[in-house]
């Protein structure tokens, strides 16, 4: 292989995450509504059913599939199937920030406006239940933080005569931000919090 062969090969190549295809890659979206007059943010409490994530607070929004064309496209299938709305009553306003998690997960994040909240009839396969919180809330309330030491636990036949000073390495520990709410009996935390929290920075 010489230097035209790489350059044709590279050719129109779109760079994205490394290490993305051995994790889970989702999309999800932020719905906004108008809840007597006050903007708000709609939550879902996951139903006990699911195997992931169940009884959780979260937005609506889930994997990737091969079959969707985008994350976008991701994101306004699954907040449709979950809410039982059609993308007409959905104005998606922009992407937000990308969210890698420590734990195997990436996350597109899309925020948008539900425009009758009336419309909305929630899957009950999916969602125990919703419900809403006024954006002012997040500005008035700091969450709570809690700080996490990451530190890898590796095989016991790990190759450490592989590389320099064996076990004695000095291997990089990661630091993991967990970031709560509580409101209503709810408690908005992990990803979902996260993202919030990146919401409220892009609107200071």
């Amino acid at each position: 292989m010489n230097y035209l062969d790489i350059k044709q090969k590279l050719d129109g190549y779109k760079p994205y995450i490394l290490g993305a295809k051995d994790v889970l890659v989702s999309a999800v979206m932020v719905p906004l509504v108008e809840v007597n007059g006050e903007l708000s943010i709609l939550l879902e409490v996951r139903s006990a059913r699911l195997k992931s994530q169940p009884c959780d607070v979260s937005f609506p929004g889930g994997k990737i599939d091969q079959e969707d064309v985008s994350p976008l496209f991701a994101a306004k299938r699954e907040v449709c199937e979950e809410l039982g709305i059609s993308e007409d009553d959905l104005d998606v306003i922009t992407e937000l920030d990308l969210l890698v998690a420590p734990y195997g997960v990436i996350i597109h994040n899309f925020l948008g406006k539900i425009n009758d909240i009336s419309k909305i009839k929630p899957s009950p396969e999916e969602v125990h239940e919703i419900f809403t919180v006024p954006i002012s809330f997040f500005k008035e309330n700091e969450p709570l933080l809690w700080k996490s030491k990451m530190v890898f636990e590796r095989e016991e036949d790990f190759p450490y005569e592989l590389i320099p000073f064996g076990k004695n390495y000095p291997f990089k520990e990661g630091m993991n931000k967990t970031l709560f709410w509580q409101y209503d009996g709810h408690t908005i935390w992990g990803m979902t919090a996260a993202i919030i929290q990146n919401l409220l920075e892009l609107l200071k």
